[in-house]
């Protein structure tokens, strides 16, 4: 059985030998070297501001491509089955609510219709929802702006999209401007 004393004697040694001398931290800051978790990562906190020669649009979170497009298996007359892709009801309705939004205003907004074109897409998606792909947005906001913002889609040769912060009911913002 261990007395009092060799149990303190024991106590202090461990303690002795475990306390070696640790380098002082130079600065609070982080090394740059030290990843952060994907999770904790810092966004954007605002929209920055647009180029003077761009038109600048917020508009509404567009649906995804996997609620925009759905396919249908349909039969000829021969028996042959085929894939037909549609846009859905969501979609559609995108596209309605962009032309509500943008042709009053057509004269401004399109610009740049017959421009090689540089565009820059911030996207704050809804807070509190679960991850999500930014790039899933991308296909129907540039359907909803085509024959408004410009001709057809093939114009844009510089496409940028960026993750910004949250907002309570999830926006995009639009800069299209003309390349040189």
């Amino acid at each position: 059985m261990k007395t009092r004393q060799s149990i303190i004697r024991s106590t202090k040694a461990t303690v002795a030998t475990e306390k070696s001398p640790r380098p002082t931290p130079v600065s609070n800051t982080r090394s740059p070297t030290r990843k952060t978790h994907p999770k904790r990562r810092r966004v954007q906190e605002t929209f920055p501001l647009p180029d003077a020669n761009s038109i600048s649009l917020d508009l509404p979170l567009p649906p995804s491509v996997n609620a925009y497009w759905r396919m249908q298996i349909g039969t000829s007359k021969s028996g042959k089955r085929y894939p037909i892709m549609y846009v859905t009801r969501e979609g559609k309705k995108y596209h309605q609510d962009i032309k509500n939004l943008l042709l009053p205003d057509k004269e401004r907004v399109s610009v740049f219709y017959e421009n090689r074109l540089k565009v820059v897409i911030y996207v704050s998606l809804k807070k509190g929802s679960p991850p999500q792909d930014i790039d899933n947005r991308l296909k129907p906001l540039l359907d909803a702006l085509e024959g408004i913002v410009f001709r057809n889609d093939n114009q844009i040769d510089e496409l940028r999209i960026t993750r910004s912060a949250q907002s309570f009911s999830g926006r995009i913002r639009v800069d299209v401007s003309p390349l040189p």
